[in-house]
């Protein structure tokens, strides 16, 4: 499954975001990355939002990337970080079977 990382980064402001999403999840996008500790709980809470109108699963992470960016540790990411364990049977539920 796809999942849309960092969506922010994109540059759209919310209307071009939702547009982008409507386009990407009629081509199978699974999820969006909407928990992330540089995100601000109203741009969390927004992008979950947007991310559930176009069925798709409100992600998260901690944004390790190992040595590119030593301050953040795997699962732990910045801040109040807190991804809700059910990110993960969302997921789960979305896994295609094996042939």
């Amino acid at each position: 499954m796809t999942v849309l990382a960092h969506p922010l980064t994109l540059g759209l402001d919310a209307p071009g975001l939702d547009q982008v999403l409507e386009e990407l999840s009629a081509a199978g996008l699974g999820g969006m990355e909407c928990y992330y500790g540089r995100y601000s709980p109203e741009e969390r809470a927004g992008l979950a939002e947007m991310a559930k109108r176009h069925d798709l699963v409100a992600t998260g992470g901690s944004d390790f990337h190992g040595t590119f960016k030593p301050d953040l540790l795997i699962g732990t990411g910045t801040g109040d970080l807190d991804v809700p364990d059910t990110v993960l049977s969302e997921l789960l539920a979305r896994k295609p079977p094996r042939p």
